[in-house]
């Protein structure tokens, strides 16, 4: 069976201070190795798939780059696994990320 830990999605998706590099965190609670993952990204109604390739063993994590760009102030970044080795999935995490304004001095 084929599964991602809830928590291994939950709690870790974060910002940067770098308004184009936030993070996902992924954890594989199945019995088979992952060697592919897609996601959607939503930020601000802009949507950004991103893949994953590489080889994940059960119980592994890996971090993934979900490249969208925040707007300065505070806003709400929702990931969605939707494949897993290829096969549909379904799981899902909101996180607050937020992009602060810099001044030259």
């Amino acid at each position: 069976m084929l599964a991602l830990y809830q928590s291994g999605i939950l709690n870790t998706l974060r910002g940067q201070y770098d308004t184009s590099s936030n993070y996902v965190k992924v954890q594989n609670g199945g019995t088979e190795t992952l060697t592919s993952l897609k996601f959607e990204a939503e930020l601000e109604g802009q949507t950004v798939n991103v893949g994953w390739e590489g080889e994940l063993p059960q119980y592994g994590l890996t971090t993934v780059e979900i490249p969208v760009e925040v707007p300065f102030g505070s806003h709400n970044l929702t990931v969605r696994v939707i494949e897993a080795n290829g096969t549909p999935f379904n799981a899902e995490s909101t996180a607050s990320v937020s992009c602060q304004e810099w001044t030259e001095v």
